[in-house]
């Protein structure tokens, strides 16, 4: 079986580096996808041909202002980005100048609102792939639902924001009632939280029975992501601004939450949470937040909490490195044992020294393990670990946290002005 696959928004650098990459050069979806078309908003395929030219220029240029400086890791990216949109400008030309030769894409223009495509292109598709800014995406989700295709949303559905860049209870609503519709016309939904398909993840889910089985049910849950950031960046600074508020816990703390319902966890109550304002900024850039978890692997009331963190190499006084680990503890006839996940060192292992190998099953490129989740789940006829009803349960949860417990009332050391 070869599912026939469509990309909204090709000028996605998550497009560009990652869907791109798994669909063109990965051997493991070889054969299970074939990109069928991308869709922009330029008017015509010329008007794209000269966007994804002038995208090649500008990552030249950043290549050029790059190579030699303290940013030189992103010159991988940057070149992988530039390879698969030069492919992805090749295979267009030759659906003109081939027809339905193999390889070809086709384009597809969005209409002037940015919100849909013509129908004729969800007639050539079995899915598609969103990637517009997040005040779109539910937009594209409810009419790939509608008629009935399947969808890998990019950004976690959790943060999806209106048309101002504001998130708002109102979403949950509507992803309720996208999930019944998912529910009715059998279509898959997969959120596609990257972290969730990191290496380390899937080697964690592939063994949470064992582990359970092992050393007994999950008591508590301690998460970090704490990163060094550019706190100039614009993408940054316009995500977590007030006027959006969707301060830290909803761009990073999602990542730690979907790995709780990644093994069928839920949300009690929000017993704490404690926010820090980086200089520049009015909505929380260091989050401090407790709940509770419950699920057939966990022990009822399991304690959660996450220490969130951008920037800590510019506000912290004492120097510290990233941090990016989930710890695990599970307890059986009074004994306890804590399983890690760590992103920063792509392992899984426990305080008995034992360490949960797998690396060999999946690609260090998300979008690799991503695309085969949706795929056998197509297959299969089965929910992802990423599917909306995930994506409910996390964003119910972060709206109950900001609600109890709102910015201004709760910044840890400072007046929220």
């Amino acid at each position: 079986m070869t599912i026939n696959i469509g990309g909204i928004a090709y000028t996605s650098e998550w497009m560009q580096y990652q869907l791109l990459e798994a669909l063109f050069n990965a051997p493991e979806t070889k054969g299970r996808f074939a990109l069928s078309w991308i869709a922009g908003a330029e008017t015509s395929l010329q008007g794209a041909e000269k966007r994804i030219l002038e995208e090649v220029i500008e990552k030249s240029k950043e290549l050029k202002e790059t190579i030699g400086t303290d940013k030189e890791w992103r010159v991988k990216n940057t070149t992988q980005e530039a390879r698969n949109i030069l492919t992805l400008l090749d295979r267009l030309n030759n659906g003109v100048m081939n027809g339905a030769a193999n390889n070809a894409v086709k384009y597809v223009q969005m209409n002037r609102r940015g919100s849909d495509l013509p129908l004729h292109a969800y007639d050539e598709v079995d899915a598609v792939a969103v990637f517009t800014p997040n005040a779109m995406h539910l937009n594209y989700v409810e009419d790939a639902l509608r008629l009935g295709k399947h969808v890998l949303c990019e950004k976690p559905l959790v943060v999806v924001t209106d048309s101002y860049g504001k998130a708002d209870r109102r979403k949950l609503d509507r992803l309720v009632e996208l999930n019944e519709m998912r529910g009715k016309n059998g279509t898959i939904v997969i959120d596609a939280e990257h972290y969730s398909y990191k290496v380390p993840s899937k080697i964690f889910f592939d063994n949470i029975e064992e582990m359970v089985a092992k050393y007994g049910q999950i008591t508590r849950v301690n998460g970090s992501l704490e990163e060094k950031d550019n706190p100039e960046k614009d993408r940054t600074k316009k995500l977590l601004c007030r006027e959006n508020q969707t301060g830290l816990v909803l761009d990073t703390g999602v990542h730690i939450l979907s790995l709780i319902t990644g093994i069928g966890g839920t949300f009690g109550d929000i017993t704490s949470a404690a926010y820090g304002m980086f200089p520049g900024y009015d909505v929380e850039t260091s989050a401090h937040i407790k709940l509770y978890a419950s699920g057939a692997f966990f022990r009822e009331n399991a304690g959660v909490t996450l220490s969130l963190g951008k920037f800590i190499d510019h506000y912290r006084q004492q120097k510290t490195e990233e941090t990016k680990n989930l710890e695990f503890v599970f307890e059986k006839d009074g004994n306890e044992t804590t399983v890690v996940v760590d992103y920063k060192k792509g392992t899984v292992s426990d305080s008995t020294g034992t360490t949960w190998d797998g690396h060999h099953k999946y690609n260090t490129i998300e979008y690799v393990n991503i695309l085969n989740e949706l795929y056998e789940c197509i297959a299969e006829k089965r929910k992802p670990r990423t599917g909306i009803s995930n994506s409910i349960a996390i964003l119910d949860a972060i709206y109950r946290m900001y609600k109890k417990f709102p910015v201004e009332q709760h910044i840890d050391g400072g007046v929220y002005k």
